[in-house]
């Protein structure tokens, strides 16, 4: 029994003596890239709501970015270093004063059909097409001069108003208007299908009875 606890005991010394292998990690230097934020929506202050309210970007040539619906007053105030802009089709509201300031060689692109035209060439800003407008009819509004008729046997035929926007349309120029159903009691189909600027067709109605 003793001569196991001296055998344990002299294995024990051995091992304090003798150098074991240690293995040594280094820790490898991790190279993190920066990249600059190249997005240049971050130039333009937009409400909740699509309004575009301030541009904050150093001018040239800029598009305006997607969802903005309207372009607020003074937002591109004395901003002589914007030389063009880009304003898409689906902003159909823009401030008068949006612009005041502008150089003399700001030019404004956007589709002939669009809103941005028809503002340009009432604040005789220079304006270049960058195609036809094809929008979707139903993404226009329509107002029928009539929605209720007492029935006689007749035709009923109202008068349909159509507005992009603030624009409002003209009737076999951008849209073409048909009716179903209306010369019996019931609801009268108004068909209105866009043309040249405009695609597809919409559906209103008015009852006869």
């Amino acid at each position: 029994m003793k001569a196991k606890k001296w055998i344990c005991l002299l294995m024990a010394a051995s091992l304090i003596g003798l150098d074991l292998p240690v293995q040594t990690v280094q820790a490898q230097d991790t190279k993190v890239e920066e990249t600059g934020d190249s997005d240049s929506d971050s130039d333009f202050k937009i409400t909740y709501d699509g309004e575009l309210q301030q541009y904050t970007g150093t001018g040239g040539d800029i598009e305006i970015p997607e969802g903005v619906t309207s372009i607020g007053e003074d937002a591109f105030r004395n901003c002589k270093k914007l030389t063009k802009i880009t304003i898409p089709e689906a902003i159909t509201s823009i401030d008068k004063e949006a612009f005041y300031g502008h150089s003399s060689s700001f030019i404004i692109y956007g589709k002939s059909g669009s809103y941005a035209k028809i503002y340009a060439r009432e604040r005789a800003i220079p304006f270049q097409s960058t195609g036809q407008s094809t929008k979707d009819i139903s993404q226009c509004s329509a107002v029928l001069s009539q929605v209720s008729y007492t029935y006689d046997g007749t035709a009923k035929t109202p008068a349909v108003t159509v507005k992009d926007g603030k624009v409002t349309l003209t009737e076999n120029l951008d849209y073409q208007v048909s009716y179903g159903n209306n010369t019996s009691v019931g609801k009268t189909q108004v068909f209105i299908t866009g043309i040249v600027k405009h695609r597809g067709t919409d559906l209103s109605s008015c009852i006869s009875g």
